[in-house]
């Protein structure tokens, strides 16, 4: 897999996200990758979406980095939601230039909008000349969609090389942190305080993803709810409360969860007419949830971790203390790992 330079390089990954902002600061050198800085500031608003917060919020990581958000760093950024779309299509086989002069005439009918209320990028996974078919993974997003994020990202002073989709980012940190092997699906539940994503991945294999309703702010709007307690210490107690308090206060947030969950398998096992999951990652800010491990191993029967997207990476200073915030910038990660040739928009 090639890599971003054969010299020493840093990049930013910046994960804009609807709870936080994580910043993750990447060298890659000769010896590999190593973290020069990450930093997280919150600024969810329970009611709604505060820009202000969220540009001054993004300013405050870069200035506690030691970096300034501008075109003297590489910063990587990602957007998602329903302003995007990600899609595996076989397509007959075809030459580059075939398929480069087709696609758009063929893809319509894989998207959620238009075609010319889109941009679009793709990249040939396979080509298998013995069937006389191919593999291409399409992405895109809308043009308001991504407009939006770039007017953000202007206020702040940033003019991204690059703009990646968050479900890939958070496959490609996946890809580089763990020993996946063929065959052997396995599972990322980006758990966000707005949305949570499901990944589903096999090297060699179909990708697929989907958004699931079940999220971090509605599992602390309901202790908030049923404790009487400020927004903040429910928030606390998601982190640090008694699992089988929290156990009976979110069953019905957690059988969404799960059931959500559930659904997305079975599609995916119809879908490649096969079954068996190796493993099921956590990832995001909700992955914090006490017992949430403990829990989706219970109902789904399947081995789950928490995602470390650290792991391979040379890490500086207390260890243990980013071990415990780590799954939460797996998306940071995996925008700062970006690669030359990947798919983007």
């Amino acid at each position: 897999m090639k890599m971003l330079t054969h010299r020493t390089k840093s990049v930013v990954g910046l994960d804009i996200g609807s709870y936080s902002v994580k910043l993750v600061h990447l060298s890659h050198g000769e010896k590999g990758y190593q973290l020069l800085s990450s930093e997280e500031k919150e600024y969810f608003v329970p009611d709604g979406v505060d820009q202000e917060r969220i540009i001054e919020a993004t300013k405050e990581v870069f200035h506690q980095a030691g970096l300034k958000p501008g075109r003297e760093n590489e910063v990587v950024t990602s957007v998602s939601g329903s302003g995007t779309a990600i899609k595996q299509v076989e397509f007959p086989l075809l030459t580059d230039e075939e398929l480069a002069s087709s696609i758009k005439w063929e893809v319509n009918k894989h998207l959620p909008f238009g075609l010319e209320e889109a941009i679009l990028d793709y990249q040939v996974l396979s080509r298998d000349k013995a069937s006389g078919s191919m593999t291409v993974l399409l992405a895109a997003v809308t043009r308001a969609h991504l407009a939006e994020h770039l007017e953000l990202l202007g206020k702040i002073g940033i003019d991204p090389p690059v703009i990646d989709l968050s479900p890939l980012a958070v496959m490609n940190a996946l890809q580089a942190s763990q020993d996946l092997m063929k065959n052997r699906v396995v599972v990322v539940l980006d758990l966000g305080a707005r949305n949570t994503v499901l990944n589903i991945f096999c090297p060699g294999g179909p990708f697929f993803t989907r958004e699931i309703s079940t999220s971090g702010h509605q599992m602390t709007a309901e202790i908030q709810k049923q404790l009487d307690v400020t927004y903040d210490e429910a928030e606390r107690i998601k982190r640090e409360g008694d699992p089988s308090q929290l156990s009976d206060i979110l069953k019905d947030p957690l059988n969404q969860l799960v059931f959500g969950i559930r659904r997305s398998l079975t599609y995916y096992e119809n879908r490649v007419g096969e079954g068996g999951f190796h493993k099921l990652y956590l990832a995001g800010g909700g992955s914090r949830l006490v017992n949430l491990v403990g829990h989706l191993h219970s109902k789904l029967e399947v081995s789950v971790e928490e995602l470390n997207p650290l792991k391979g990476i040379q890490v500086n200073g207390n260890q243990e203390a980013l071990s415990t915030v780590a799954p939460q910038l797996t998306l940071a990660v995996g925008l700062a790992l970006r690669k030359v040739g990947r798919i983007s928009v």
